[in-house]
């Protein structure tokens, strides 16, 4: 049988992280519909129902799709599905990182740790094995290292000020922050300085930028994606109006990250044909 990898830029054995995808989604599949059909059960108070029932259909509708359509593009040999698989378990590392800094140690609880460090261990057996050097080699010249590293370089420093900001008057304020707010911020501190450094790499033209380049610009699209459900679905979910003014801010944001992501993957696109 044909190997559907032989052309993709990796240097080892792919089936560890093929399996772990597996297990990631299977148990992202599992924690989502428990919250969707045992809510109650599982998010006992009023804020964490407010808060994780609409997130949970946003893994459902957006989360999932972009783990398991990114694992069938790179199975079927595409580059862009490898460079964007790695940016779904962000998305999923991330979203269970607030799940378990904001619940309480019952019920599926473990199942969200779980998840996070699964995320972890994919995404460093993930860069084990890939070949950044050929990437590089590859799209060079053929994608704006100055225009999406400063993307997300900028990006990444709004988001990860905004959170610190948060923190840090509320602790000077002695106001306090609710559970699940302190735990999407904190999770914010946790995952902005990855966009940082990856722009800051692709700016100087670091393998590594270009390896991860698009990987990190698909999961900010994802999450862009999953907060625009979110905030759809939360007023339904717990009869309140909709945030026009947040919902207006994120869209806006959305479309301007999909700019470098578009890109991005023109670049590979051009250069695939200029090679064939």
């Amino acid at each position: 049988m044909e190997n559907p990898y032989r052309d993709l830029p990796i240097k080892g054995n792919i089936k560890p992280v093929i399996t772990l995808t597996g297990i990631i989604f299977l148990l992202t599949l599992f924690a989502s519909l428990t919250g969707v059909l045992a809510s109650k059960d599982t998010y006992p108070t009023r804020e964490l129902y407010a808060t994780f029932v609409a997130n949970d259909f946003a893994n459902l509708f957006i989360g999932l799709p972009v783990l398991l359509g990114s694992l069938i593009a790179m199975r079927q040999g595409s580059l862009i599905g490898l460079l964007c698989l790695p940016g779904g378990w962000l998305y999923i590392l991330y979203n269970y990182l607030v799940y378990s800094l904001s619940m309480q140690p019952k019920n599926i609880y473990p199942v969200y740790p779980i998840l996070v460090l699964l995320c972890i261990a994919a995404f460093v057996t993930y860069l084990r094995i890939l070949s950044s050097k050929s990437i590089k080699l590859f799209l060079e010249g053929s994608v704006s290292t100055r225009l999406v590293g400063g993307f997300l370089i900028n990006l990444g420093s709004l988001f990860f000020l905004r959170a610190a900001s948060v923190i840090i008057t509320a602790g000077v304020n002695h106001s306090g922050l609710l559970r699940t707010e302190l735990a999407l911020n904190i999770a914010d501190l946790v995952i902005t300085p990855l966009w940082i450094i990856i722009g800051m790499l692709l700016w100087k033209h670091h393998p590594l930028g270009f390896g991860l380049g698009l990987t990190v610009l698909f999961q900010a699209n994802s999450l862009f994606l999953g907060l625009i459900l979110f905030l759809l679905l939360q007023p339904v979910l717990s009869s309140s109006t909709i945030n026009i003014t947040d919902l207006t801010v994120i869209i806006l944001m959305a479309f301007v990250a999909l700019l470098p992501f578009v890109l991005f993957i023109t670049g590979i696109h051009k250069r695939k044909n200029r090679t064939l």
